[in-house]
């Protein structure tokens, strides 16, 4: 019988890429995901840079170290500000959000000169991106606040990891029903954080709709 030898298979990664880009979906699709993995690799080197575990962060944040992990890969799951923000503060660092200027297609260049129509064009972008958001958020929390409630859950930190999750979209109406509905379940195992939250969601949102 011959020998067999282990012959690892020589894998070019940037030649993958390259070839995979021909096709228009693929393109599509890793552009897409751009944004995802862009925020992975801060979180992933500002932990480096700080010298910190998972377990280390964890404790920090005050929760697990497989919802750190979470937090660092690029699932499907997509972490709210107020976790980014405590993630930031855990590592020693903070967190900045910026909206850069969309480079102008060369076939448009002169076209747009107003620099109120280019404004109004990047604020329209804005919303119309916010507004996605808050509803891929809507139709990921809906059955986590329905699953707490169903199961008359007790559980503090993680009813309150969601009421942060929740807060930051409560822009959008039924992300507000949402959040109401939680703090009204939560109310009767700790009141006091439920004022907490409402101050919280009343000094973010209520100031901007006076």
């Amino acid at each position: 019988m011959e020998k067999l030898t282990y012959k690892p298979v020589s894998h070019d990664h940037e030649e993958f890429l390259r070839e995979s880009k021909k096709g228009e979906m693929f393109r599509k699709e890793y552009k897409a995901l751009g944004p995802t993995y862009a925020i992975t690799r801060e979180l992933l080197l500002a932990r480096k840079q700080s010298g910190l575990t998972q377990e280390a962060v964890a404790r920090k944040i005050g929760t697990t170290k497989s919802a750190v992990s979470r937090l660092e890969s690029a699932g499907k799951h997509v972490p709210s500000i107020t976790t980014l923000r405590k993630y930031a503060e855990a590592v020693g660092c903070k967190l900045e959000i910026k909206l850069v200027p969309k480079q102008q297609d060369k076939s448009t260049a002169g076209f747009i000169n107003n620099p109120e129509e280019e404004a109004f064009g990047s604020i329209t972008v804005f919303a119309e991106e916010m507004q996605r958001l808050a509803e891929l958020a809507l139709r990921q929390y809906t059955p986590v606040v329905e699953g707490i409630i169903s199961s008359e859950s007790k559980d503090v930190r993680y009813i309150e990891h969601t009421l942060d999750g929740l807060l930051d979209f409560c822009f959008y109406e039924p992300m507000v029903q949402l959040f109401r509905r939680l703090c009204r379940h939560y109310y009767f195992i700790n009141p006091a954080a439920v004022a907490f939250y409402v101050n919280h969601y009343q000094e973010m949102w209520d100031s901007e709709k006076e």
